[in-house]
């Protein structure tokens, strides 16, 4: 029986060739629909390129070093980018890295990042990215000039009793006011705002009652003391019915840093085994700062200066270094003085050395120094004229600037006016017009609108005085001024032995505030404080 369906072999052939041709056909079909040309409209779509930006043009350009930062201004109708700069930011200017943005897919050349001095003018030009279109810049750097000038923000300097402290608040020699931020810290511990009108108490963990010795800021008003410790703690205690205070000598010294404000717990940063007086401070507790301070005689100490030397608040003993006042025994016209002890230097007390710089090879070194009275043989020397508490004699203060930790000095002069009716050149106000005559002072270097200045305290029986020195103006035999040597209020107070001036900017309102305390051991002797704002002015 034959199988329901078989094909034979002329058959399959047939069969083959009918499967052949309908593929053929929908081939063609497929190929041919008039659908697949040119879309749903069946015709062809053009493809039209895109046109390159044009656009070549310098959006933003600023220049920074550090805290110092130039926002350029761009004029692009001048095609000129003007870097106006305040004297403090001139560092941006000289060594500056450069941030700017241009045109989207545009390119710049030469590139800013390879280019570090930008005092003169710098051409850059901007490239579209059409490659065609192109746009050349003019960087230039514009200085901004400035009239600086200083007043006192009192009429007349305001005794501790007014302001709720009492007079006998400084047991040591040196610097006792600082500031932590903007608010003025004395030694006693009492915190006040730039008016002196009473805050609090400083946050005094971990520190004796009376123990500071000396106290300082860095540049950002970050507070800094040293305080005495030893076994027992520091005490003191007064004695000899005049209000006078005898203390306790201690035997060491340890660094406090107040950083998160006076009213948080201080950090002890350093701990040293003498007892160190007259401290100052420059740069920054959170990163380089470089302290002085003094090693007392009192205890054995030879008086000069230590130089130390932080980084993010931990010492480098490898920069430790004595400071040495180095002037010795030259009077006043370069001649040989006739009592060597009158220009004595460094082991005497009453010097003070105050840094600008972190690094004790290149920072500005500004001291005073008290001199011993003159002997009856100097010709400066005048026993027979209306004394001043019978201290004819003294030699007053001396004040010298260097550059380098064994720079050479450089002597500064104050002008103090001869008074009570005396005509003899600096009578009343020492051999070199500071305005003392016996007793020591204080001094503080600065920096404002990129000028060096000094603030120089000076005290006498008579009545203390002031001055503020333009350093970066004076020469030798020339010491030009900010501040003339001013007497403040006489018959007021009567003086101050020791004397102090403490400084901060203040950025919000572009002032430097000046701080200055004349204290006296005793109740007996009035004391008092007297702020000081340095502004500018465009020119």
């Amino acid at each position: 029986m034959k199988p329901f369906y078989t094909l034979t072999n002329y058959s399959m052939k047939k069969f083959f060739l009918f499967i052949a041709s309908v593929l053929m056909v929908g081939t063609f079909a497929v190929s041919c629909n008039p659908e697949d040309e040119g879309g749903d409209d069946g015709k062809k779509e053009d493809v039209t390129p895109v046109e390159k930006s044009k656009a070549a043009k310098i959006l933003t350009f600023s220049l920074a070093n550090g805290s110092a930062v130039v926002e350029g201004e761009i004029f692009d109708s001048q095609k000129i980018v003007e870097l106006q700069y305040n004297p403090e930011d001139i560092a941006a200017i000289t060594d500056g890295t450069a941030s700017y943005t241009i045109s989207e897919k545009a390119t710049i050349a030469p590139d800013p990042a390879t280019i570090k001095d930008w005092s003169s003018d710098v051409k850059l030009t901007v490239t579209a990215e059409d490659g065609e279109t192109t746009n050349e810049y003019t960087v230039k750097a514009v200085a901004l000039s400035y009239d600086v000038a200083i007043a006192p923000t009192f009429t007349a300097a305001k005794l501790l009793t007014e302001i709720g402290a009492e007079n006998d608040i400084a047991f040591y020699g040196g610097n006792q006011i600082g500031f932590s931020g903007l608010d003025i810290v004395t030694c006693d511990g009492r915190v006040y705002d730039l008016d002196f009108t009473f805050k609090g108490n400083l946050n005094m963990e971990g520190i004796a009652p009376g123990a500071i010795m000396g106290l300082g800021n860095d540049d950002n008003g970050v507070l800094v003391a040293a305080v005495g410790y030893g076994d027992p703690e520091f005490t003191a205690a007064p004695v000899d019915g005049d209000g006078a205070i005898t203390w306790n000598y201690t035997n060491a010294t340890r660094f406090f840093v107040w950083k998160n404000g006076w009213e948080a717990a201080p950090e002890k940063i350093y701990e040293n085994g003498s007892r160190l007086m007259y401290i100052n401070v420059n740069g920054d507790v959170n990163g380089k700062m470089l302290i002085t301070a003094k090693q007392g005689v009192n205890d054995g100490g030879n008086g000069n200066h230590h130089l130390f030397h932080f980084d993010n608040c931990v010492v480098d003993g490898s920069k430790w270094d004595w400071f040495s006042t180095g002037i010795a025994e030259i009077g006043i016209g370069g001649e040989q003085n006739f009592t060597s002890a009158a220009w004595r230097l460094g082991a005497s007390g009453g010097s003070t050395v105050s840094p600008l710089g972190v690094e004790k090879e290149d920072a500005i070194f500004v001291y005073g120094q008290s001199l011993s009275a003159l002997s009856v043989e100097d010709p400066n020397y005048a026993a027979n004229v209306e004394s001043i508490w019978g201290k004819d004699g003294s030699a007053g203060m001396i004040v010298a600037a260097r550059v380098g930790y064994k720079g050479t000095d450089m002597i500064l002069e104050g002008n103090a006016e001869p008074i009570n009716g005396k005509t003899k050149p600096h009578r009343y106000g020492g051999l070199y017009g500071w305005g003392n005559v016996c007793i020591t002072g204080d001094v503080k270097a600065f920096k404002y609108n990129n000028n060096v200045y000094v603030g120089v305290a000076a005290t006498n029986w008579n009545e203390p005085h002031f001055t503020v020195v333009d350093l970066t103006a004076s020469s030798e035999g020339s010491t030009q001024y900010l501040l003339n040597t001013t007497g403040l209020t006489a018959g007021t107070m009567s003086g101050g032995s020791l004397s102090s001036v403490a400084y901060v900017y203040d950025a919000a309102a572009d002032t430097g505030r000046l701080a200055v305390l004349y204290a006296t051991v005793g109740n007996d002797k009035p004391s008092s404080v007297i702020r000081y704002d340095i502004t500018r002015t465009k020119k």
